[in-house]
C-alpha cells in the first residue's frame, strides 16, 4: 500500500490544557511542580510530545506528506491515504468519527499512562509498522487491517454528524434528571423513563457496556448491544448491526 498523504490527529495533554486554562486557581495549582499530580502530568506531557516528534520524523523519512489536525477541530478527513491518531483510545475514537473509507492507524503517544486498546503502534515500533504497511501490496493490505462496524445516530429522525466506533448514550443533559423517550427496535415500540439509552458497536463491547454487565463481542460479530439504563427489569439485548 503506497502512502503518499496522511492526516495525523493529535491530542493535547492534560498538562498543556490545564496550563492554558483561564481558571486562575487551576493555573496556580499547575505551578506547584512539587505536587505529585502536577509532576505526573508534566512527565506524561513530555512523553507525548516526544512520541509525536518520533511519529513526524518517521513519516518524513518515508517521504509521506502529512497534516497535523487537533482532534477537537479535525472535521471530515478526506483526500489522504492513511489517518493516524496520535494519543490514546480517546483520540482513536474521535478520529474514527470523521473517517469514511480511509484506514486508521492508532498510535499510542504514552503507553505508560494509556491503555491503548485500539493502538497497534507507538514510538518504539512506528517505523516498522509504516514499513510493513508501505511494503504490503494494495491487494493484500486487508491482511494488516481489522474491519469494524460503526453506528449512525439519528435523534427524532435527524442524522447526527460522525460515526460511532465505541458507544453512544442518549440521555438528559442533566445527569440527575429522568430521560423520557420512545424506542422502536425490530418493530417493537416502547415508552421509557429511565437514566438513558446506551448503545454500543461490537468494538465498544469492552467499554461502558461491559461495565454494565454485558458481553464482550468479537470485532467481526456483526452484533451491537443496547441497554435501557436504570430499569430493574432490563435484560441483555443483542441485535444485528446489518
Amino acid at each position: 500500500m503506497r502512502i503518499q498523504r496522511a492526516a495525523v490527529v493529535y491530542k493535547k495533554s492534560a498538562w498543556e490544557m490545564y496550563n492554558a486554562s483561564r481558571d486562575d486557581p487551576l493555573k496556580a495549582f499547575m505551578q506547584r511542580e512539587d505536587n505529585p499530580d502536577v509532576k505526573r502530568m508534566k512527565e506524561s506531557h513530555q512523553r507525548q510530545k516526544e512520541s509525536l516528534r518520533v511519529l513526524q520524523s518517521a513519516l518524513r523519512e518515508r517521504g509521506i506528506n502529512y497534516n497535523l489536525l487537533y482532534r477537537c477541530n479535525a472535521g471530515a478527513i478526506t483526500d489522504v491515504d492513511l489517518a493516524i491518531s496520535a494519543g490514546g483510545d480517546g483520540t482513536a475514537l474521535e478520529a474514527a468519527r470523521h473517517l469514511n473509507g480511509v484506514p486508521l492507524l492508532a498510535y499510542n503517544t504514552d503507553p505508560l499512562s494509556s491503555t491503548g486498546f485500539y493502538c497497534s503502534a507507538n514510538a518504539e515500533n512506528i517505523r516498522d509498522v509504516l514499513q510493513r504497511i508501505g511494503e504490503q501490496p494494495t491487494t493484500d493490505v486487508a491482511r494488516l487491517e481489522t474491519e469494524v462496524a460503526r453506528l449512525e445516530v439519528l435523534v427524532n429522525e435527524v442524522l447526527l454528524p460522525g460515526l460511532v466506533l465505541n458507544d453512544v448514550l442518549f440521555a438528559h443533559s442533566n445527569p440527575a434528571a429522568t430521560t423520557r423517550y420512545v424506542s422502536t427496535i425490530e418493530g417493537d415500540k416502547s415508552i421509557h423513563k429511565n437514566s438513558g439509552f446506551l448503545v454500543c458497536a461490537e468494538a465498544g463491547s469492552t467499554a461502558w457496556m461491559y461495565e454494565e454487565g454485558r458481553e464482550i463481542k468479537p470485532f467481526n460479530s456483526g452484533r451491537m448491544q443496547y441497554l435501557h439504563r436504570g430499569q430493574r427489569v432490563e435484560k441483555p439485548k443483542i441485535t444485528s448491526t446489518t
